[in-house]
Formats: C-alpha cells, structure tokens, sequence
C-alpha cells in the first residue's frame, strides 16, 4: 500500500493546480515572433475572460508587437477584464510618470478605458500634459470612453493647444461625455478649422452637446461647408433643435430668427417624436441633385473614391438573378463586374461639376484610374466612363481557358486574387503597417465607396479582424466613411463591419 501515498500527492497536486495556467501556457507557447500575426491574434484571444493579473502582464506586453493587428488584439482582451487586480495593475502602468515607458502607458489608458474604470480618469487627464502624441491621443479617448464629467473642463483646455488630430479626440471625447457646461465656447471656434476632419468632430459634437448657443454658428456652416460636413452640420441642427429644414440655410436662419428669443431645447422624448413626423416628410429634402446615388448607396460627399474589386470572381454571373436587390435596373449582362461597370458609370454620368473623384480597382494588385482626385466636368466624367468600360476581369474563367490552351503568359492567373488590405491601404496613402496609430490626418477624399465579391485571397492581410484593425489604425484621425457593397456569394462579414466601423452604409446586392 506504500504506493497510495505518491498517488495521493500526485491527485492532490493535480487539483491544487491553478487550471488557468494551462491557458498562460498555451499563450507562450503560440505567442512567439516566429508565428504569423494571425497566429500571434488567436494565441492572445487564448487570455480572454481570464481576468488575471498574470494575464494582464502578458497582454500589455502584448500591446508593444511589431504588428498592429496584434496590439489590437491584445487591448481588445484587455478591455473586457472587469477586476479590481487587474484595474490596479493598469492604473499603476499609466501612471508610471518616471521609467515608464509612453507605449505601455498608453496601452493601459486605451485598456481603463475600454473597461469603464472611472478612477483612471485623474490620470488620463493628467497625461493629457504628455509630450508623447500616443499618450495624449490615448487619454482623450479613454476619458471620452469613461465618461468622466471632471474630464470637460481639462480637455476643453485642451483643444485650444493641441494638435488637429488630437483636437478631433478630444471632441470625440466631449461627444461621448455629453455634458455641454464648461466646453461649448472651446468647441465652437473649431468649427472654423483648417482641416475637415476638425470641423466634422466640431460639428458632431455640437450636435451631441445640444445647446442654443450652437444653432447659428451651425447655420453658418450650411453656408460654407459642402457635401458631407453641410449634411452633417443640418443633422445637428436637427438632434439640437427637433426642427427640419432640410440644408437651406436661408431657411434655417429666418425660422431662427423668429424663435431664438424664446427658444427651448425640446427633450428627447420630444425629439423622438419629431423624428416620426420627419420621417413622414423627409423625402421633400431627399430628391435633390446634391445626393449622389451608387448602386443604392447615398452620400452628399463632393470628395468621393471608389474602390472595385477586378478579381477573377468578378467574370462570374449573378447566381439568383430573381433576388437580387437592383432588378428594376437594365443592364448589359448579368456578370457581376458589368453591373458595376452599369451602376458606376450611372453615378459618374450624374456627378455634379463641384464633385471631385477618381476611381480605384483592385485584384492582386491596385491601380488608381487618376491617383488624385479631379472635377466632374464633361471631360473628366466621359474619360472616367471609358476607363470604366475598359475594365476587365483578372484571373476568370476565360483566362483559365486561356492557360489550359498554353496561353498561360497572357492569362494573369496570379493576378486575380482578392488584395483588399492593399486596396484599402493604396486608397487611405497609408503608412507601413507596424507603425502605431497613423499619424497622419490629411486626407482629399471623405468618403469611398468599397465594391467586391469575395474574401480577401492575398496580401499582408487576409483575416477579417487584421484588416479591420490596420483600418482603424489609419483612419481613426482621417475618418473617411466607408460605404460597402457586396456582389455574389460570399462572406459579407468583411465588408459589413468595414461600413458599421467607419460611419458607412453596408448594402448586399445579392447572389
């Protein structure tokens, strides 16, 4: 019976083990620079729910990869650890004012932030002092996120010294924040920047912010602002006032002028119900030839790109023609690349001359029709119909025939794959993609319209989530809208959430 006690001691041990250790194990194990980011992505989805602060210190070490995609991941499963340790462990990393370094203080920011942790906020505003442009942007963000009141009066401060893409944060914060005490008078003269992207988040701020003393200067903005950021500037004057006047400002100015004496914010329950009656009578405003219509999508932008997909897939016929959402439409044929080429020179046909667009299309490789964006006149719109008719499939059907038949050289098999990351990244002019956040903000275009029928097949990217986070690495400052439309059958995840992330519609043509 001697051999019962090494047996005892083995089960006992075996039950005192922690079972998360398995889990820390299994990290290490797959989380090695030698693995592929994607691997590097599911290795740290491992931690999730772990809740330790064990965990916590691998995953903001995790925070400082090479690769964005995976620093993402990392925040991501960071952001969903609820427990006072770990929260601890977070604050103290962010405030590591001496030794510590600006990356890891901001990735434990972002985190306290993705948690809600309000007695992060003191240190986010305290680092809103950095000198490291990451630790700032992090903390506007993570204030905005927590939704701390105490935060409005420092980040008003803020937005008179900081820079236009940190100023965009900081009014993305005071958004989220909604309390309108002590900011206003800081926001309203941003509403006369240089740069869209700070007059965008100045104005949907406002429109958040609800306040009277908002409504004229939105007013003006109809009169100077176009396309997009005038369609942005009448929805804030809709949230603020429940009023609608669809983008005349004349209008808008003469109804002001006649209430702004003893104007009253109506309350939400009251500007719901407005919304009803609006909806009833919106389409007196919605039929004009400012809105530009492609493939069913909407925008007013006049800074337009767009962005379709040639991969060999797109040679293929629509597979249900019954259910497919543009029936009413005439088109030459019914392979899904002729539709485009229909529905895109329709658009193109109907630009106004203040528009300015230029066309992206994209398989394994991407090439820009102009590479800048040019005036819808007469000229510029025929030669944009031409090189839309001029476009091909690569990699088909009929190439495979040609490569069967020893024409191989000509059939660009290789080249009809679906590069979608390096489309997206040609059309954003992006940086190398294990920078940190982009830096840059300037950007010609506000919007683009994304066209394809499959899954990403090549490129640096090809997993959903890698995209999706290199995304919001490069437009978090530019905040171009993404509109989607999706072709055949396929996974339509994608292109779903590129919209849903990026202030864009999502629309699914059919098989």
């Amino acid at each position: 019976m001697v051999w019962i006690v090494p047996l005892l001691v083995a089960v006992l041990s075996q039950a005192a083990k922690d079972p998360t250790e398995d889990q820390i194990l299994d990290f290490k194990k797959y989380y090695k620079p030698s693995r592929s980011v994607h691997e590097r992505v599911e290795a740290i989805h491992v931690l999730d729910k772990l809740d330790r602060v064990s965990a916590a210190e691998l995953l903001l070490d995790a925070t400082q990869d090479p690769q964005f995609p995976v620093r993402q991941a990392a925040l991501e499963v960071l952001g969903g650890y609820k427990s006072s340790e770990v929260k601890e462990l977070l604050r103290k990393v962010a405030g590591e004012e001496k030794g510590g370094k600006p990356g890891r203080r901001a990735a434990a920011l972002e985190a306290l932030g993705r948690i809600g942790d309000p007695a992060a906020a003191p240190i986010a505003v305290k680092c809103l002092e950095a000198s490291d442009f990451e630790l700032k942007r992090a903390s506007a963000t993570a204030l905005g996120r927590i939704g701390a009141a105490e935060a409005v009066a420092p980040l008003a401060a803020f937005l008179a010294t900081a820079d236009p893409p940190l100023q965009t944060a900081a009014l993305d914060a005071l958004a989220l924040i909604r309390k309108p005490e002590g900011c206003v008078a800081a926001v309203l003269p941003l509403l006369d920047s240089k740069e869209w992207q700070v007059r965008s988040s100045a104005i949907q701020c406002l429109g958040k912010l609800r306040v009277k003393e908002a409504v004229e200067p939105l007013i003006e903005r109809l009169r100077k602002d176009e396309g997009r950021l005038r369609e942005e500037a009448m929805l804030a004057l809709q949230s603020t006032t429940g009023f609608e006047y669809g983008e005349d400002a004349d209008q808008w100015q003469k109804w002001w002028d006649g209430v702004k004496a003893n104007f009253v914010l109506p309350t939400d329950a009251e500007l719901a119900k407005r919304k009803e009656v609006r909806a009833a009578s919106n389409s007196a405003y919605g039929g004009d030839k400012k809105t530009i219509d492609f493939a069913g999508v909407k925008t007013k932008s006049r800074h337009l790109l767009f962005v379709i997909d040639t991969s060999g897939s797109m040679e293929d016929l629509i597979a249900e023609p019954k259910n497919f959402k543009l029936k009413d439409r005439a088109y030459k044929s019914l392979i899904k690349l002729d539709i485009v080429k229909d529905e895109l020179c329709r658009t193109v046909d109907a630009l106004e001359p203040e528009v300015r667009f230029d066309i992206l299309t994209f398989a394994t490789d991407v090439k820009f029709w102009k590479g800048t964006l040019i005036g819808a006149n007469l000229v510029n719109k025929s030669a944009a119909k031409d090189f839309i008719q001029r476009l091909k499939p690569i990699g088909g059907a009929s190439q495979n025939f040609k490569a069967r038949a020893g024409l191989g050289g000509s059939a660009g098999l290789a080249g009809g794959k679906t590069n979608t990351y390096a489309a997206l990244m040609a059309a954003f002019d992006a940086s190398n993609p294990s920078a940190g956040y982009d830096k840059r903000y300037t950007s010609d275009i506000d919007t683009m319209f994304v066209v394809s029928d499959g899954v990403p097949s090549t490129g640096d990217y090809v997993e959903k989530d890698d995209i999706l986070a290199e995304v919001r690495r490069v437009n978090s400052l530019r905040k171009i809208v993404i509109n989607t439309i999706s072709i055949g059958e396929m996974d339509h995840a994608l292109l779903e959430q590129l919209a849903n992330q990026n202030g864009g519609t999502a629309v699914d043509l059919g098989k």
